[in-house]
């Protein structure tokens, strides 16, 4: 594996993936607050949705949500997309124990998984049920939301639960869940990953972060000197902190200004993060405070509609089109109805914890080049972070952190 694969098959996800996962960021997200999410979960489950859309509906998400003209383009690439991430996961953490680097409680682990729930009895299309098969591993299994959505909540988060080893509860309320309720399709995305060079915990010290921009506040801080990727922008700094075997990254995007985190965000693009996938190595003295983030669930409706996303939530009344899920009846037909997210990560000396899930559900109706020898960088003030596939340059996670505390 590694940059030098051909990368041209998971092209079409990834850059979709990063380009909804900065909207997100920045605009779903509380500006000057502490944010976490998934984009390539996110994506996952609306890229499944996107496989039923048909005409103005299809037209609609296909611009929206950044996805190729070609839709068998897009599956495809989530196929293979989700394929590499399983097997760099299988092939990292077998390498570092026959390395004798890691033993088979560490290292490194990423898992991440589709699964369809369907009204029993409801006509779905066979050719949807197929193609989310092939190309996204899910099957459907058979629930009763009206009579038991109780039940069904809990079948659909111990689900997640399950995938995220306990990280990620009660994605889903009994109370979203109706007679009406026809489909609910969920992603999870678990990943425990140590660093290729630990943090020494002796070495971690309090230190001052600025607060929001503006409180001085001491919090433990990780200190180590190293060889990471690293590059200077015009008013920030993107610094790289591999995970062991060098597939994924942890990116430290930090504004020059205490108060520079608000400009530096309008300044983040897809484009900037797909360019960071091998950013030049040098020597940092890099000092980085532990956080931890559990996010409340958040609920992406509103805001995928101002995107541009209205169609497919019914708006107007009656323009859904997911007859490639299952055919439209009289004045009965499919329509997302909610779109829930809800993340955690733990960045500590080890390495890092994060995971993530995702649930729709549908019912009727210009560089600068650094100087020579060891630079150092003091995160000690808001930034904003992603953990990134290297060779494909999807980021799994993005946030922001304004309060490590």
């Amino acid at each position: 594996m590694g940059l030098t694969q051909d990368n041209t098959a998971t092209a079409a996800a990834a850059q979709a993936v990063n380009a909804l996962g900065v909207q997100l960021l920045t605009l779903a997200t509380t500006p000057g607050e502490n944010a976490l999410l998934s984009p390539y979960s996110i994506q996952s489950v609306l890229a499944m949705a996107y496989a039923g859309a048909e005409d103005e509906t299809w037209a609609e998400m296909q611009r929206v949500l950044h996805y190729p003209e070609d839709k068998w383009e897009l599956h495809d690439s989530f196929a293979a997309l989700q394929t590499t991430l399983e097997t760099l996961a299988e092939e990292t953490q077998a390498n570092s124990e026959l390395s004798g680097k890691r033993d088979s409680e560490g290292g490194f682990i990423l898992r991440t998984a589709n699964r369809l729930y369907g009204q029993e009895g409801f006509g779905f299309r066979q050719p949807f049920l197929s193609l989310l098969r092939e190309k996204y591993g899910t099957t459907l299994q058979a629930m009763d939301f009206g009579r038991d959505p109780a039940g069904a909540a809990n079948i659909i988060n111990d689900w997640v639960s399950e995938r995220t080893e306990g990280r990620i509860l009660n994605v889903i309320a009994p109370e979203v869940l109706s007679e009406l309720t026809r489909l609910v399709m969920v992603n999870a995305i678990y990943l425990k990953a140590e660093w290729e060079d630990r943090f020494a915990k002796d070495r971690t010290k309090p230190e001052t972060f600025f607060v929001r921009g503006q409180s001085p506040e001491n919090v433990p801080t990780m200190y180590q000197l190293a060889s990471f990727g690293h590059r200077k922008e015009s008013g920030f700094r993107v610094v790289a902190l591999p995970y062991i075997g060098n597939e994924v990254q942890f990116l430290i995007l930090l504004p020059d200004a205490r108060d520079g985190l608000a400009e530096m965000e309008k300044r983040v693009t897809r484009d900037l993060l797909m360019s960071c996938r091998g950013l030049p190595p040098g020597a940092v003295h890099l000092f980085l405070p532990k956080f931890e983030l559990d996010t409340p669930v958040y609920e992406l409706n509103e805001v995928m509609k101002d995107f541009g996303l209205k169609q497919a939530f019914d708006e107007p009344a009656g323009s859904a089109n997911f007859e490639g899920i299952a055919p439209r009846v009289g004045n009965d037909y499919l329509k997302l109805s909610n779109l829930l997210h809800r993340a955690y990560i733990k960045v500590n000396e080890k390495g890092t914890e994060a995971a993530a899930a995702t649930v729709a559900m549908m019912t009727l109706g210009g560089l600068v080049e650094l100087p020579p020898g060891p630079i150092e960088v003091r995160v000690d003030r808001p930034f904003l972070f992603a953990i990134q596939h290297k060779a494909s340059g999807a980021c799994l996670f993005m946030g922001r952190v304004v309060d490590p505390r």
